[in-house]
């Protein structure tokens, strides 16, 4: 039976081709092998990116990815054969028209565009209306801007006389989506205004509504918006722009200062059973209206909900932003702040809620280190100044790791019992630093005026982020004065009353601002700030106290070009004893180590002169360059005190003499190469030993 059915099938094949002859056939075989397949194929992928685009009104297009990229590859393979063996075909423009669009979603655009011409070429009715508006969406894309929106005009109106809903519909979504991409927003409201008095479609038209009330929000239309969004219920949105449109609305009334009105319509959406599927939005939505009306518990609680329920999705990341916000903001807790923005940068919330995230966290980190390290140095001058305590507390420390020892060794620990005075997290196991445990009470290896200094100059840093980025003014003063306190003579003196200052001018303390201002201007002549302290005031601007001691600088410049360093060091160390206050002072210091250091090879004396200048002027730039060099120099000399071998040198850096060795021999370098070496007192030569830009001592 099966035989005979083929067989009659074949005779039907056979009929027709005699009756239609040969252009027939050529159709017959060109559908089936070529055109049918890549019709298919480009309709499974246009269906894809139709389906996933989140925006019909977004103008640049997605990459293509996986099976999408390879089937628009079949689809241009298989029509390409259509041109070149059945261009006789009645297909042959439909062909012409799919490889168009198969380039165009390749992001292909001017081969596309080639194709659209030259189908367009052909001028058939059939196809010249929509081959118009794949170029002028093309032209759009080729930045061919004025063609493109030129050649979308004719279509729309070509479209309205020939009734042609499909093609006006997509020329009116890609001229609006054009114009928003390019932030021309009135005219973006103004073509959406238009194509919703043309249009019947009721879907694209609840799509348009919506869209407007986004454009109107960014001009801060908002009751303009909100007309917008209720108009989206006149016609037929999907379930997720219905939803959509209503939260919107209920976010500007609270934006409007209406959060009794924004709290209802969250309520009526949140009773409404079709919308349980965006619990989640409307609930995060709730705790924000809670916080802006004060009541921050409630918002802290609502938003715990979110982002216990919630973990897998945006929302639970946006609310433990939220709570760590208010952490941070209300309750000063910063540590479990940070805990909550740690979390959202896990969680799946939006890029730019992240990006805040990392910000807040990065901030409390700083923060956090440097309480840690007020702490140490408030110990480390406990030792200094308190034997008894450094005594108390080395007695402390070996009891607590007897006691360990004894616990890892499973024995009952009897005795009297010496009350720990470490933490609960400096209590827990430790076995060669591997472990966390109570760390060895060291005596400090600076002076106390040092430690002094230092203390002074962290509590100045803790201060500032008080003061400039958790805004908290009374903090802020607090750590000002008690910077000022721990060390009167702090070189940053002058900063540190300028910022005291401008906490009294934020408190509405005006007559104490200019006091302070007043004390900055009378006695700080010298240093770069005090004429931002006189436009304060009122007062004239003084003139530059650094004369007299650039004079001496640049004298002790040339000495040093010259090699006279007998006569270069004692110049220096003169206005270090003379302009103290100068910015030349710190520089001095720094040309004095430079000189023992690469010139003379006494690292001792260079040694003691960069420890004065981190002593003296600890955050300038002179004194971050050898902070690292000292560090290991002084280690160094601390072994060879214990008998150490004296000639080894610390793997993470080198000593003082160390490093001379290695100055000397790049500048040996760069003799050989030039010719000409450039000393630490000519104008254009840069601090060898790193790339940070800092110029030599006699550099300006």
């Amino acid at each position: 039976m099966k035989l005979v059915k083929n067989t009659k099938i074949a005779i039907l094949i056979i009929a027709i081709v005699l009756i239609n002859g040969c252009g027939f056939w050529t159709d017959f075989t060109t559908y089936f092998n070529r055109y049918y397949n890549a019709s298919k194929l480009f309709e499974e992928v246009e269906t894809h990116l139709l389906k996933n685009k989140k925006d019909i009104f977004e103008f640049k297009l997605d990459d293509l990815k996986g099976q999408d990229k390879t089937k628009l590859k079949k689809v241009i393979e298989k029509t390409s054969k259509i041109f070149q063996f059945q261009s006789e075909s009645s297909y042959f423009p439909d062909a012409l028209l799919l490889t168009g669009k198969a380039f165009y979603y390749q992001q292909d655009f001017s081969k596309a565009l080639r194709k659209f011409n030259e189908l367009l070429s052909l001028n058939l009715e059939d196809y010249n209306l929509e081959t118009m508006l794949w170029i002028g969406k093309t032209q759009l894309q080729l930045r061919e801007f004025d063609k493109g929106l030129e050649t979308l005009d004719r279509v729309i109106n070509l479209a309205a006389e020939k009734g042609n809903e499909d093609v006006l519909k997509e020329a009116y979504v890609a001229q609006i989506a054009f114009l928003t991409y390019r932030e021309r927003i009135p005219e973006a409201i103004e073509l959406c205004n238009k194509f919703l008095a043309v249009s019947d479609d009721d879907y694209i038209n609840a799509k348009t509504s919506y869209h407007l009330g986004e454009l109107q929000l960014q001009l801060d239309n908002l009751e303009e918006a909100i007309a917008a969004f209720q108009a989206v219920d006149n016609y037929e949105p999907d379930f997720t722009t219905e939803f959509n449109s209503k939260l919107k609305i209920a976010q500007i009334y609270k934006e409007l200062g209406n959060t009794e009105k924004s709290l209802e319509l969250l309520e009526e959406l949140k009773n409404e059973n079709k919308f349980q599927d965006f619990s989640d939005k409307i609930d995060l939505e709730i705790g924000q209206i809670y916080y802006e009306k004060g009541l921050v518990e409630d918002a802290v609680t609502q938003f715990a909900a979110v982002d216990s329920v919630y973990t897998n999705v945006e929302t639970g990341g946006i609310a433990s932003y939220h709570i760590g916000g208010i952490l941070m903001r209300d309750y000063h807790d910063y540590d479990s702040a940070k805990i909550y923005f740690d979390k959202t940068l896990r969680s799946k919330a939006p890029l730019e809620i992240k990006t805040e995230a990392r910000k807040e966290s990065n901030l409390i980190n700083k923060y956090l280190k440097l309480i840690r390290k007020l702490k140490t140095q408030k110990k480390q001058l406990l030792y200094a100044t308190d034997d008894d305590a450094f005594i108390l507390d080395s007695l402390a420390y070996e009891e607590a790791l007897r006691k360990d020892t004894m616990k890892n060794k499973g024995e009952n620990i009897t005795g009297s019992e010496t009350k720990n005075r470490f933490n609960k997290r400096s209590r827990s196991k430790f076995d060669k630093g591997k472990r966390k445990g109570p760390r060895k009470p060291v005596r400090p290896k600076i002076p106390v005026d040092s430690l002094h200094t230092l203390i002074s100059n962290t509590e100045f840093e803790l201060a500032n982020i008080f003061f400039t980025e958790f805004n908290v003014p009374d903090s802020a003063y607090f750590y000002y004065t008690k910077s000022l306190e721990d060390n009167e003579n702090n070189p940053q003196k002058p900063q540190i009353l300028y910022a005291l200052g401008s906490y009294y001018e934020l408190t509405g303390d005006s007559a104490k601002a200019d006091s302070v201002f007043e004390i900055i201007y009378e006695d700080y002549k010298g240093n770069e700030i005090v004429n931002r302290v006189a436009e304060k005031l009122h007062l004239p601007e003084v003139k530059s106290q650094t004369g007299p001691a650039e004079k001496s600088y640049l004298n002790a410049e040339t000495l040093i070009d010259k090699n006279n360093f007998s006569q270069a060091i004692p110049e220096l160390k003169s206005i270090f004893d003379k302009y103290p206050k100068s910015t030349y002072a710190a520089k001095s210091l720094y040309a004095i180590g430079w000189i023992y250091e690469n010139k003379l090879d006494n690292p001792d004396s260079a040694a003691a002169y960069y420890d004065l200048l981190n002593t003296k002027f600890g955050n300038s730039a002179y004194a971050k360059k050898i902070k690292t060099k000292i560090y290991f120099y002084k280690k160094e000399q601390a072994k060879k005190k214990a008998g150490a071998d004296s000639t080894g040198g610390d793997s993470n850096g080198k000593t003082l003499r160390n490093s001379s060795a290695t100055v000397k021999n790049k500048t040996q370098r760069d003799k050989n190469a030039s010719g000409k070496v450039h000393r630490p007192g000519t104008k254009t030569s840069k601090l060898q030993e790193n790339g940070t830009g800092i110029k030599k001592p006699g550099s300006k």
